[in-house]
């Protein structure tokens, strides 16, 4: 009686956060949020979440920057993916929790301009990444980052590689590889070719 009370409350809850948070991003079917999943976008366009995905963590765009998630991505909670630019997550994505994307810097290089940027208050445009160097970033089919782990701006990760925990990936990743360490590097190659375990 007890769980099946819980599964109700579940279902409601889910479903208020999930009317609140289509307002920010287009959003397919069966999508799960959780009460630390968060969404911010200038416009409903900006992100788009495919059917089946697990989304516990945040996605934040500014300046109009785009995040696309594939279907069956799992982000856990405290990762959070930021955009000015472009980032695209294609299908069957693991984040283990504490994952940060960010494509761009958040700010700008030159120290006179964080000094006016600061001095312009909270509320200016000048902190919504707009003077911040940005680049793409996309993450491809089957990929698995571990905790804590941070992938920069300009970055493309190759299908079905592996992200160690707390790697921080500065480049491109090939397919099939485990990268490791800050900066990240191939650690093993041709994954695909190891012993499975399903069969």
């Amino acid at each position: 009686m007890i769980s099946a009370i819980k599964n109700i409350l579940r279902s409601i809850i889910n479903k208020f956060r999930f009317n609140n948070l289509k307002n920010h991003a287009l959003i397919g079917e069966n999508v799960l949020f959780n009460r630390n999943s968060r969404i911010i976008s200038e416009n409903i366009q900006d992100i788009l979440i495919d059917d089946n995905v697990m989304m516990y963590g945040s996605l934040i765009s500014s300046n109009g920057g785009e995040i696309k998630i594939g279907s069956f991505t799992n982000i856990r909670e405290g990762c959070k993916i930021f955009c000015a630019n472009k980032v695209i997550i294609e299908s069957n994505v693991i984040f283990a929790d504490n994952v940060i994307i960010s494509d761009t810097n958040h700010h700008p290089v030159n120290p006179d301009d964080r000094n006016i940027m600061i001095s312009s208050g909270w509320s200016s445009d000048l902190w919504n990444w707009k003077y911040a160097a940005s680049k793409s970033i996309k993450i491809e089919s089957n990929v698995w980052l571990g905790q804590y782990s941070r992938v920069l701006k300009g970055v493309t990760i190759g299908k079905n590689s592996i992200i160690a925990s707390n790697a921080v990936v500065t480049k491109n990743v090939p397919e099939n590889c485990i990268v490791a360490g800050n900066p990240a590097s191939i650690v093993k190659r041709d994954i695909h070719l190891t012993e499975k375990v399903f069969n």
